[in-house]
């Protein structure tokens, strides 16, 4: 459900805030402005997790402060309960740079590094770890491949194909070969694994964007948006920003 913009202002006087005015960015963040400065007021989400702000403490411990900081209400607590719902809230920051698009995003990924780096940590393996994350990814793998390949055979009993069928058809083979170069590839981490007794994590963002990069008044960016926060090793954060933006229509 959208934050309901008439409703906010009970919220809002949890932080000792009169607003003046609100703007409805989205469906769940409010802009706000007030006698005190201007604001962003972030519903969470149901798949939310409220206990990413431990996220933004591990941070601080390490010395980290280039992330938009939370404003506290007057109970001293970083997330406020409103109608069942959970809501946190941020100064809201100019956001405005001459980068081009592409710069943006070297400088995202720089922070994103610097980020990695102060949270690093080794964790001991009990052996179990890999295998069951080589198993489980390759069952993953298996079904994705058994799936394409009965569609595509529904599609070569047809006497015309969607343009998306074609698609599907034409780069089977290729998708195929990708598939099992990958799962070659993951059979050899598998047994490099096997000889390790620990490895290394970090923080991962979990939504790195250029939408949760933005630049302060001073002209710093600052990341944003650490709801999916936690730990894990740090090839996850690139994974998840390349599997999200390779999610395009067929060109």
């Amino acid at each position: 459900m959208a934050i309901q913009v008439d409703k906010m202002k009970p919220l809002l006087s949890q932080y000792d805030i009169q607003p003046e005015y609100r703007e409805e960015i989205s469906r769940k963040t409010l802009k706000v402005y007030a006698n005190t400065g201007t604001y962003v007021l972030k519903k969470l989400t149901n798949k939310g997790n409220p206990s990413f702000i431990d996220t933004l403490s591990t941070l601080s411990q390490q010395k980290y402060s280039s992330y938009v900081p939370i404003v506290k209400n007057r109970n001293q607590q970083f997330i406020s309960h409103h109608n069942d719902e959970y809501y946190y809230l941020m100064p809201w920051l100019v956001n405005e740079t001459e980068d081009e698009l592409d710069a943006r995003h070297q400088y995202l990924f720089k922070e994103i590094a610097k980020m990695h780096s102060r949270t690093e940590k080794e964790i001991k393996l009990n052996g179990q770890e890999a295998k069951l994350h080589y198993e489980t990814l390759s069952k993953r793998w298996d079904e994705t491949k058994l799936f394409y390949e009965s569609f595509v055979d529904q599609c070569e009993q047809r006497l015309y194909l969607s343009p998306f069928e074609l698609q599907a058809v034409t780069y089977f083979i290729e998708v195929s070969r990708a598939i099992d170069f990958s799962r070659k590839n993951l059979e050899e981490w598998s047994e490099k694994m096997e000889e390790k007794e620990k490895t290394r994590i970090v923080l991962n963002h979990g939504k790195i964007s250029a939408h949760h990069f933005l630049y302060d008044e001073n002209g710093s960016g600052r990341l944003t948006n650490f709801e999916q926060a936690k730990y894990g090793t740090p090839i996850d954060d690139f994974l998840l920003f390349l599997n999200r933006t390779a999610k395009t229509f067929p060109i």
